[in-house]
């Protein structure tokens, strides 16, 4: 191909070898190499109550489906370290997972306002308000009225986890009055333990990587083959899913890439005219049938 002209002859090669990439990426796809996850059939990747609550919840549960007593749930808390206090970590801090609760959408109200906490974890002394943020916001005073509820009913040892993409701070609106010291929520002489987690790191990298361990679920089929489609899910919303073979792939690694990247811009700038041409073509092949 010359400096500035694009012959026929060029576009013939590039269709080519174009066809025969897409055959190849058409193979490797029916062979697994694909992105079909079960879990998207039924909800977005982003749908923060319905998919990610949900999934965590019937992991969490200590009477979950999955008959594995309380370990998923004690390997979620050890996933969550501690610093500035005498625990190193939330498990150590919340002891009893045998006889631990973990509720869904967690009802509560008071005298100014009511809502719902999105995981609510308990045993005899311990609660833990765990609040899942994917895409969406903070609620006025949202985290301040879940710790008011549960001091109202008499709870004294009560920990906030709250689990974003990236590990993002608590918005002040939301804590309000209690303001943030280090691993804790403080309100005047009372505090709170408070944890930023984040799907990148807590959910993905340690938990999900201790359930799939040897000391976890590994062994087991259909336990791993759940977590594995969510972690796919969770590469998903914080942009870490590898896509199956794509155009961007035939490019990468082409042997020809400058005579290719010229022939791809080529096609950008005339969209308007292929798709001008591919319309009239298609409304002649009606018009013939």
């Amino acid at each position: 191909m010359s400096e500035n002209t694009i012959t026929q002859s060029d576009f013939d090669s590039f269709v080519s070898r174009f066809s025969d990439y897409l055959a190849k990426a058409n193979e490797s796809k029916k062979r697994g190499n694909n992105d079909y996850n079960p879990l998207l059939v039924i909800r977005s990747a982003k749908d923060e109550a319905k998919l990610h609550t949900r999934i965590l919840h019937s992991f969490l549960d200590t009477n979950g489906a999955h008959y594995q007593d309380d370990l998923f749930l004690r390997f979620f808390l050890e996933s969550l370290q501690l610093k500035g206090c005498e625990y190193k970590n939330l498990l150590e801090w919340f002891d009893d997972t045998a006889n631990a609760r973990v509720e869904k959408e967690y009802y509560i109200t008071n005298e100014c306002d009511k809502g719902f906490i999105d995981l609510y974890i308990y045993n005899d002394t311990k609660h833990i308000i765990l609040e899942n943020k994917v895409d969406s916001g903070d609620g006025d005073k949202q985290i301040a009225k879940y710790i008011d509820n549960l001091r109202e009913n008499g709870y004294e040892n009560i920990a906030v986890v709250y689990l974003t993409k990236m590990g993002d701070k608590l918005s002040d609106k939301s804590h309000d009055k209690w303001k943030i010291n280090g691993n804790f929520l403080e309100c005047e002489n009372d505090k709170v333990l408070y944890i930023p987690i984040s799907y990148a790191d807590e959910i993905l990298e340690k938990w999900i990587g201790k359930c799939q361990s040897k000391s976890g679920v590994g062994n087991i089929a259909n336990l791993n083959y759940a977590l594995e489609c969510y972690k796919d899910i969770v590469k998903i919303i914080i942009d870490e899913k590898e896509n199956a073979m794509g155009i961007a792939d035939f490019f990468k690694d082409s042997e020809d890439f400058e005579s290719d990247f010229k022939l791809a811009f080529e096609i950008i700038k005339n969209t308007d005219k292929i798709k001008e041409a591919y319309l009239q073509k298609t409304t002649n092949r009606i018009r013939q049938t």
